[in-house]
């Protein structure tokens, strides 16, 4: 997807992409200005944002969370670690559609979102 696509898109309405899905598309910044990627053509260590829906969470071992998020482009897995969840538990739950701002994190050959921030949007 090109940049000028993405930027018609993003002041027009929802993003949509024309093709087979290519994996969720996030906004971070680069060294050149504000970027847009799937989440699995971004460096490890990138803080990334993506508006997204929930579609699935789970709780995990010592207040930890986990879950699949759904939006522009595809899904990705997200994690939420003991402190971050201890803030976010009350606005990130299933079926919401929020603003999500994390750091990606690999599992195994995977890129994820570790989330640490949110915003609920009213749909």
């Amino acid at each position: 997807m090109d940049r000028n696509r993405h930027m018609a898109s993003r002041t027009s309405g929802p993003r949509t992409i024309d093709s087979a899905p290519v994996g969720l598309l996030v906004d971070f910044d680069s060294g050149l200005g504000s970027n847009c990627q799937a989440l699995s053509d971004v460096k490890p260590g990138t803080t990334v944002t993506a508006l997204v829906t929930v579609r699935h969470l789970a709780s995990g071992r010592g207040g930890r969370a986990r879950g699949i998020l759904i939006g522009s482009g595809g899904q990705a897995i997200f994690t939420i670690d003991a402190d971050a969840n201890a803030r976010l538990q009350d606005s990130l739950t299933q079926g919401v559609t929020a603003q999500v701002r994390g750091t990606v994190t690999r599992i195994g050959s995977m890129n994820t979102i570790s989330v640490r921030g949110v915003q609920v949007v009213t749909v």
